[in-house]
């Protein structure tokens, strides 16, 4: 090999080189810049503490919204999505609508919204009458209208979390 085939094959280590730091810097970037929610259900007991005791309230079931992106996001309204369609149509049911969204949240911020247990099961299997191997999930829109979803959870996983308290404590 001369010297003018090796200063050109260095040359083209290099090139090739500077090429890939180039585009894992851009891919290292990107991923800087994402935009990501963590949508997850999170079970609650609401007590009530007298002078000589501590007994259950309530159960809930909050909806926790984290923000694990670099960017402040904001969120529309948490809502349950349904998982069967009624004249073809997706069935969200919102969680919280009386309260103002959009809802600003910080890159690593938790937005937690409450609600209880009994009514979000009521609604499920009363109303809209789900049984309980179905599977409903949590979703959030961000501004962007990107959905965000949280994994599937049964309606029996709701039930037993529901029915860990003991009835008789219960208000």
């Amino acid at each position: 090999m001369d010297e003018n085939q090796l200063n050109f094959m260095i040359a083209l280590l290099s090139a090739i080189s500077a090429l890939l730091a180039t585009l894992l810097m851009m891919f290292y970037r990107f991923l800087d810049q994402r935009r990501k929610l963590e949508v997850s259900p999170i079970y609650q007991a609401g007590l009530i503490q007298t002078a000589n005791d501590v007994k259950f309230d309530q159960m809930y079931l909050s909806i926790r919204v984290l923000n694990v992106g670099s960017q402040h996001l904001y969120i529309h309204s948490p809502c349950i999505k349904i998982p069967r369609k009624i004249d073809e149509i997706d069935l969200h049911q919102i969680v919280t609508p009386d309260e103002k969204y959009p809802k600003r949240v910080e890159s690593g911020e938790e937005y937690l919204k409450k609600t209880s247990l009994e009514q979000i099961l009521s609604l499920l299997e009363s109303k809209l009458r789900l049984n309980s191997n179905e599977k409903i999930r949590f979703q959030v829109t961000d501004s962007f209208g990107k959905i965000h979803k949280s994994k599937p959870i049964k309606l029996s996983t709701l039930r037993a979390e529901f029915t860990k308290i003991d009835a008789n404590t219960l208000n």
